[in-house]
């Protein structure tokens, strides 16, 4: 595998992802909530922690940052595989407030409009083909990012 750059920032801003012939920025989404929860210019970013931790029996190092706005607070763990061609990302959401809220999802990593490009194509110019693997499968195409 080739090794990549990965860039965590202290904030709501993107976590950057750069290799040979690879480019990902993953916006900070706050979780979908009901009520729902403050807009990404409203959370805190309040801590962060580093250790060296094994995933899936490989070892590498995991980034935790803590981040709170009114009533919540998530913590995005970023883990880095030691050769630095592997990642994962997960969050873990808390109820910091006196009313309960219905979580609908946490979207620990999105690539928005131009977030995502291989070989200096971007992901909506991507043309994905699709080959079933069961009985009577039919060959499929689709464009990432394009609905």
């Amino acid at each position: 595998m080739i090794p990549f750059n990965i860039a965590i920032p202290t904030s709501c801003e993107p976590i950057c992802i750069t290799g040979a012939d690879l480019s990902m920025a993953s916006d900070w989404v706050p979780p979908v909530a009901r009520p729902g929860a403050a807009r990404p210019d409203y959370w805190v970013h309040r801590e962060r922690k580093t250790e060296d931790r094994k995933l899936g029996g490989r070892p590498g190092h995991v980034t935790a940052d803590t981040f709170t706005a009114i009533g919540m607070e998530v913590m995005r763990e970023v883990w880095v595989d030691a050769a630095g061609d592997a990642f994962a990302v997960r969050q873990k959401l808390r109820n910091r407030g006196p009313e309960a809220f219905q979580l609908d999802a946490l979207v620990p990593f999105r690539c928005g409009a131009g977030g995502l490009t291989l070989q200096e194509t971007d992901a909506g110019d991507w043309a994905v083909v699709a080959q079933k693997r069961l009985k009577n499968g039919i060959p499929s195409a689709f464009r990432p990012g394009v609905l």
